[in-house]
This record gives structure tokens, sequence and C-alpha cells, in this order.
């Protein structure tokens, strides 16, 4: 793979679509794994062909997030058990993909537990995890009207005094709700039991997104983030996809959820990274229009250990990638609206309306 970029090299190892005898640029790979917080599956999928140098950093790194993700599996429980007779509560991102697609959820770095309840339980949830020690902390200190606005609480307690301090986030909804129209209703009904090794006390109240809107999550998330985010999140696609997700069921979610352009780059980028066996009538189904398929294309080339072509500041990247990643003129405009009303309403006082649609 001489010429790839370092990222590129890094999920082919992890794909197994790379011999390691090829690699030119071992450092290289070994930064982009540490920026994109997988030296630990790498240290797990590798072993021995990784060489001694990096071997003994990603061990150690491994071990790190071995130490976290126990802690973190151990907190889990303790939270859920505060909050389980108060509503159904959905476990997102790292707390469900540990177990399903990873070899041990040990191996998937995260440090936070994040959790979708329904609107109604919010406040009685915030109130147990501080009963059990948990502190809030606010996200909008000085934006009233952003803090209103907001689908999610922050919370946290220390764990290890000086070490581990686990947070929790309670989500009633996905960030930005101009991005698509995955409504809390929705996410529940379409949600089903997970009871993993010590969550099975808590049957059927824990559940996990269904198999088609975990990866449409997914998506989201790394459009949120305009694809700035550690490769951590884009591995997560490649392997739910590879997992296996109905495409005609996927397709008809993402054009109700409005999320085509988000899932269609998501998809676009982990069949280049990590070679993701995504089938390209997939990609044209899910596909924008070819100009902004193409800048978006352009923009979010992996180079270096980056998924996108040169090194931006968020603010960039929302100016030159935001709105592109919405799938429609409708959801532009709430975007626009959304973002003005919050920041007049911030500074002048008011409240929020909800934006047109």
């Amino acid at each position: 793979m001489r010429g790839s970029a370092p990222v590129v090299v890094l999920g082919h190892l992890l794909s197994g679509r790379c011999d390691p005898k090829g690699v030119a640029d071992w450092p290289a790979v070994a930064e982009a794994a540490r920026r994109g917080r997988l030296e630990a599956i790498l240290a797990h999928r590798l072993g021995r062909d990784l060489p001694e140098a990096l071997r003994e950093r990603a061990d150690a790194q491994r071990r790190r997030v071995a130490f976290a993700a126990l802690h973190l599996l151990r907190e889990r429980e303790h939270v859920l058990g505060a909050l389980v007779s108060l509503a159904p509560v959905i476990l997102l991102k790292g707390a469900v993909l540990g177990h399903l697609v990873y070899p041990d959820p040990t191996l998937r770095s995260t440090n936070d537990l994040d959790l979708l309840i329904p609107t109604a339980a919010m406040s009685a949830s915030v109130s147990a995890l501080e009963a059990i020690g948990y502190v809030e902390t606010d996200l909008f200190p000085s934006r009233p009207v952003s803090r209103a606005a907001y689908h999610e609480r922050l919370l946290s307690r220390e764990l290890v005094p000086g070490r581990v301090r686990q947070p929790v986030e309670l989500h009633t909804g996905f960030a930005q709700p101009f991005r698509h129209r995955l409504s809390a209703d929705s996410l529940f009904a379409s949600s089903v039991p997970f009871a993993p090794d010590g969550l099975a006390v808590f049957a059927p109240h824990v559940r996990r997104l269904g198999d088609v809107d975990q990866l449409i999550h997914l998506a989201v998330h790394l459009a949120r983030e305009q694809f700035l985010s550690p490769s951590k999140h884009l591995f997560d696609v490649h392997l739910w996809f590879e997992r296996g997700v109905d495409p005609a069921a996927l397709v008809a979610r993402a054009a109700e959820t409005r999320t085509k352009t988000a899932l269609y780059e998501t998809l676009r980028l982990s069949a280049a990274v990590f070679g993701t066996a995504v089938a390209p009538d997939l990609l044209g189904e899910l596909s924008p229009p070819r100009p902004i398929a193409a800048w978006l294309d352009y923009w979010h080339t992996p180079t270096g250990h980056r998924l996108v072509r040169r090194p931006l500041s968020m603010r960039e990247a929302q100016a030159l990638l935001m709105l592109p990643l919405l799938d429609d003129t409708e959801g532009r405009v709430a975007a626009l609206w959304h973002y003005s009303r919050l920041r007049v309403l911030d500074r002048w006082g008011g409240s929020l309306s909800r934006p047109p649609r």
C-alpha cells in the first residue's frame, strides 16, 4: 500500500486487507492509531506482527483502555440500577458496540456512558444520578436558550481519585435536530432488548438501537463532527456494516429520516479507509446530487492521520461542509434558522420557537 495515507494503511491492517510485512512507515501508522484511538485494537489484531517498539506502546495503551473500560462496565450497572425503574434506557455507542462487534468490550476505547432516555424522564433521571454521587456540568453556562434547547445533560463522578472520572451523558434525542428526522419515539419503537453479561437483571428495560438505526446514528454522529472525530468512530461503522445490515431497509430508513447524505459519505469513507464491502449500487441510492457529492468527496479525502484533506477547525469545517451534508434545502434552511435563532436569543433573551420544517 505504498503511497496510501497512514490512516488508510492502518484501516486496512485492522480489517485484514493489508500484510504487515508490506508497511513502509510504521511510525506514521502508529501515530494514526494513536490519534484515532485505535491502538488497543491494533495491538490485539497484529500482536507480534507489530515492530517491537510500537508493540510496547500499543500494549501499554491497550492496558490503559482496558483499565478504563472495566471501570465503565462496573459503573454501568450502578447507573442503570438507578435509572431503569424510571423509564426504559437505550445504551448508545461504545456501551453496545464493545459487546457486539469487538472481540472484547475492553478493546473499544471509550470513557463516557451515553444513554438515550424519554424526555419525560430527564429530570427524574438527573436526580437519581445525583443521589448516587453524580454532579452535573452546565454545558452552556452563559447561553441559557441553548441550554434549554439542548438534548443532553452531562453528569460525572470520580471513581478512582485522580485517575478515573466517569462521565454519563443523558440524551433525549440526537444532536442538531435539523440534521435528521430521528424521533425518540421511533428509536424506542425499533429498539431491541440488550442484555450482555451483567445486564440480564435489568431486562427488558435496557435496550439498544435497532440494526439499521444503529448504523444511521453512527453516520449522523460522524457527520455532526464533520468527520473530524477520531477514526475509531469510522471503525465502528465498518464493524457494524460487516456484521450485516439489510440494504433496502437502510435506504428506506435513511430516506424517511433525511440522513441519506450523511450515510453516503460515512459508508464511502469506511470503504476507502477500511475496505468495507459497500456495494456501489447502495452508494448510488444514497448519493446526493453530483456537485454536492464531488465537493464532499474532495474534502473527505483521507490524508495523513485524518479523514479530511487538510487540517480544519470545527468552525471552518462547518462553514465548508455542514450544509452540503444535509439532504435537502428544507434541512439547510432549518440549520440556518436553528443557529441564527440560538445566537440571537442567547445574546438578547427570549425563547426558542421550533425551526421551520
